[in-house]
């Protein structure tokens, strides 16, 4: 009897397991990284780059699959009759977010210095996590009772709890012992995704009145934080300064939302600029000096940018580069006869003011006026320890973007003088005249201070080294760290010469600009029969 052999049907695929799959496949990827890491100190290589990154995106890709499914949740097949075990790891898992958010809450106030968290921050991160996982817990306990299966909002909420594990994995899989500043951009994007999967994971399995509280909350807070910014402004009540500092300013500069809500409150400071002198060097010795600035400007102070929002993009990278060093070094030192006297690093800067040779000195190397309208003591402002930071992690960019000129193959980048410039608002009374108006871009509303000059690598040259005493040990640039001023030879002309000395300091000859061709030259104008020449 003949016999018809049907075709075997392929399989089904089980899809509901596959979220699992991913996200056991991504854990092991992550603690590979981090095992790999344990007893190094060394930069991870790109092994242990590629093992982390292939581990968070596995996660990542089986918590999507889970999110975006609606159908039926896979543990409570695996599970069986055990399944109300996960409702009490789940109680258990959110109790014990609370107790630990709590705990870190009343610890902050002893301001203990391994604790990453200050008061201010210790309390968002209580309201954000604390009411909404006891919350959870309670449901949780409750859905046992009822002797319920498990849902597909148990099992995100599951798979959320081991993403926000393999974020933490991976945050300290990039911890240096040794160097604890490296990599902390991606530290801290990881660390910010293992708390926000953290709350995500409770707001799954919670009850839809208990969502809309906490993002009413969340809401509500946010918009407070926005409103402190402006409110904070001098003077303001004691009550929205302590909000302020305590609780909103974290927050807000972490999201980068400080600058824009503050900026016009109660009036708009100046901007800031960097200005980067590049010196070329070829085989045989010869220089070359380039200018690059951030943002992008001509000559004449107009954006070269070619939309609007990249030129305030450009504009707010430079922002945190004008935070001075709190406190300043002192003006009046006492030497070792217990007399005040003014400190060295002024009056080195005295020295290179006047051109004045003094006895047992050199000549200064070159000479630059005090700025006439500003005191000497304020002309001088060191950064923070951080904005110095920044500065010369600006240098080393720049050095590795302009390494090589474009039309001068044969000069290679040798160092960069790093000028931060504060472009100032024109004083009323020069807007107020009809006639000749000062205009918004007039170079002498700009105010160069020398940051240093740094070699490819971001290292600081010339900065000079002070005993406690204000003495110099280590000589420097006397014009570290001050004002750089640019002048008009005739402050009440517009029409009139324009000097400026941080080109002169920088090197470049052509520091003096004229007033007919507005284009900088290297030579003093001046006038025959009333025209410039």
């Amino acid at each position: 009897m003949a016999s018809i052999s049907m075709p075997r049907a392929a399989p089904k695929r089980n899809w509901a397991a596959l979220p699992w799959q991913m996200m056991g496949a991504g854990l092991a990827l992550c603690l590979l990284a981090l095992l790999t890491r344990l007893g190094s100190e060394d930069d991870p290589g790109a092994g242990r780059l590629l093992t982390l990154t292939a581990g968070l995106l596995a996660a990542g890709i089986g918590l999507a699959i889970r999110l975006g499914s609606g159908g039926p949740a896979f543990l409570d097949r695996v599970l069986g009759p055990s399944r109300q075990l996960l409702l009490n790891v789940i109680a258990f898992v959110f109790a014990a977010v609370a107790a630990g958010a709590t705990v870190i809450f009343i610890l902050s106030f002893y301001e203990y210095p391994w604790l990453p968290w200050k008061t201010g921050q210790s309390v968002v991160l209580w309201i954000v996590t604390a009411p909404l996982a006891i919350a959870t817990a309670y449901r949780a306990v409750q859905l046992k009772k009822q002797g319920r299966s498990v849902t597909a909002a148990e099992e995100s909420a599951v798979l959320l709890l081991l993403a926000s594990l393999c974020c933490f994995i991976g945050c300290w899989a990039l911890y240096l012992p040794g160097n604890p500043e490296s990599w902390d951009t991606i530290r801290m994007t990881l660390a910010v995704f293992t708390v926000v999967a953290l709350v995500g994971a409770p707001l799954a399995l919670a009850s839809v009145r208990v969502r809309r509280w906490t993002i009413s909350v969340l809401a509500v807070l946010h918009v407070g934080a926005i409103a402190t910014a402006t409110l904070s402004a001098p003077p303001s009540p004691w009550f929205v300064t302590q909000i302020w500092a305590r609780l909103s300013r974290p927050y807000l500069e972490f999201m980068y939302l400080n600058n824009a809500y503050h900026f016009y409150s109660p009036e708009p400071g100046p901007t800031t600029y960097l200005w980067f002198r590049l010196i070329y060097v070829d085989d045989k010795g010869n220089q070359f000096g380039d200018w690059y600035k951030v943002p992008d400007l001509d000559e004449e102070g107009n954006s070269r940018h070619p939309v609007s929002l990249e030129y305030q993009r450009m504009m707010a990278l430079t922002d945190h580069t004008n935070a001075p060093q709190v406190p300043q070094p002192p003006i009046f030192v006492t030497d070792k006869d217990g007399k005040g006297q003014v400190a060295d690093f002024i009056k080195r800067r005295q020295d290179h003011s006047d051109g004045t040779i003094r006895v047992g000195q050199r000549a200064p190397s070159v000479v630059i006026p005090f700025h006439p309208y500003v005191q000497q003591t304020q002309q001088f402002s060191m950064p923070s320890d951080f904005a110095r930071k920044l500065i010369a992690s600006y240098a080393r960019h720049v050095a590795y973007l302009k390494a090589e000129h474009p039309d001068l193959p044969d000069y290679k980048l040798k160092w960069v003088k790093v000028y931060r410039v504060q472009h100032a608002i024109p004083p009323v009374h020069q807007y107020a005249k009809v006639e000749t108006p000062m205009p918004a871009d007039d170079p002498v509303l700009y105010q160069p201070y020398y940051m240093g000059r740094f070699d490819t690598e971001g290292k600081l040259l010339d900065s000079p080294i002070y005993a406690k005493d204000g003495t110099v040990l280590v000589e420097g640039d006397a014009f570290l760290y001050w004002l750089v001023p640019i002048l008009r030879d005739d402050p009440d002309t517009l029409d009139s010469p324009i000097k400026d000395y941080a080109r002169k300091h920088a090197g470049d000859p052509n520091w003096i600009r004229h007033p007919l061709t507005k284009k900088w030259v290297d030579h003093e104008p001046h006038q025959v029969d009333g025209k410039w020449q």
